[in-house]
């Protein structure tokens, strides 16, 4: 053992000794030296101050979607073990309902184009026309009354063929007297079609005796606008003149004139009597 001084107050005491009996000062070499240990600076990352918050985003979102597929898939799994394949008679009965659905969208489709033909096509309408009343047909000329006949306009829209309104040519000239025939009053928002019997259709022979127009056209009688206009055959039989849905006029009728501007007479093989037996309008009240 050996004697050192204390480094504090000079004091001899013993190597081994931790402290200083006098003063307390512990020694250099009885005690564990103290070891100073620095903390490392560590230096921070470019990659984890620019990117790291967005990695951890993607990460989270990652997860996020994983733990949703698999409840969704635990949650499907599930259904398909309770219903005990009614998932697949559920997918067949609503494929039943669209498909009902469907054809009853299309039977009201076909059902509201109900289509009256025209000339140059199809028109299509709402519903199907009717048989327009007409209420008075009001002309000047007419022949008079003979063998129990009469002959007034207004014959041309009582329903029976067999009787007619007859004018004597010999007298009467539309080129002369006005282009104008009869005028039928009625109300309608549309005209679809008009049919007409030209001549005395009472029966063969009448047909042939008398008169009858090539042509005619019809007018809407209070702003003149044409409705139709064209040829007839020469026949007894019901024709069917149909009426073009945008003609300019034919809106909100109230009377419908005829005219036989540019037309012929085809003359009877026994009287110059133009004739004309029926004549009826269908549209859309």
């Amino acid at each position: 053992m050996a004697l050192i001084k204390c480094t504090e107050c000079g004091h001899m005491i013993s190597d081994k000794a931790t402290k200083c009996p006098k003063c307390g000062c512990p020694t250099t070499k009885g005690s564990k030296p103290h070891i100073h240990q620095e903390t490392p600076q560590v230096q921070p990352s470019y990659y984890d101050d620019k990117n790291g918050g967005s990695s951890r985003k993607w990460l989270y979102g990652i997860i996020g979607v994983l733990v949703v597929l698999l409840v969704g898939l635990g949650l499907w799994m599930w259904n398909s073990g309770a219903s005990g394949g009614n998932g697949q008679e559920a997918k067949i009965l609503y494929d039943t309902i669209v498909s009902s659905q469907g054809q009853e969208k299309l039977s009201e489709d076909k059902s509201a184009y109900n289509t009256t033909k025209t000339e140059n096509g199809t028109t299509s309408e709402a519903h199907q026309p009717k048989k327009l009343k007409v209420s008075k047909v009001e002309f000047s000329h007419c022949l008079a009354p003979q063998a129990g006949n009469t002959y007034e306009p207004r014959n041309m829209c009582d329903g029976n063929p067999s009787t007619t309104w007859a004018v004597g040519l010999y007298n009467y000239n539309p080129y002369v007297d006005g282009f104008w025939g009869p005028i039928f009053t009625l109300k309608c928002k549309k005209l679809s079609h008009i049919i007409i019997r030209n001549g005395y259709c009472k029966d063969n022979n009448s047909y042939k005796n008398n008169a009858r127009t090539t042509g005619i056209s019809f007018i809407n009688f209070k702003n003149h606008a044409l409705l139709y206009e064209g040829l007839l055959k020469d026949t007894s039989k019901p024709q069917r003149l149909d009426v073009f849905s945008d003609s300019e006029g034919n809106n909100n009728l109230e009377q419908v004139g005829i005219s036989f501007f540019d037309y012929d007479f085809i003359p009877g093989a026994k009287w110059n009597d133009l004739c004309i037996s029926e004549v009826e309008f269908w549209g859309y009240e």
